[in-house]
């Protein structure tokens, strides 16, 4: 993508960005409950953050949970 390309893209990136400011994902998870997938995906993003780790999902949900959070 060429200088230009991107500098049309901008304005569509802004919104895109007001967007997941104005509505960011979230999900409650009870410390008594069950451990809910996004919780699980938000740990282990923690806990291997710091090692550029390669994750691989299988496809569905679970690969919508692991590219979400």
């Amino acid at each position: 993508v060429n200088g230009n390309q991107k500098e049309q893209r901008k304005p569509w990136w802004d919104q895109l960005n007001a967007w997941k400011h104005e509505h960011p994902l979230a999900y409650d998870q009870d410390p008594k409950g069950q451990i809910k997938p996004q919780y699980l995906i938000d740990r282990l993003y923690e806990l291997t953050s710091d090692r550029n780790p390669i994750v691989s999902t299988d496809v569905g949900q679970h690969q919508m949970w692991s590219a979400q959070y």
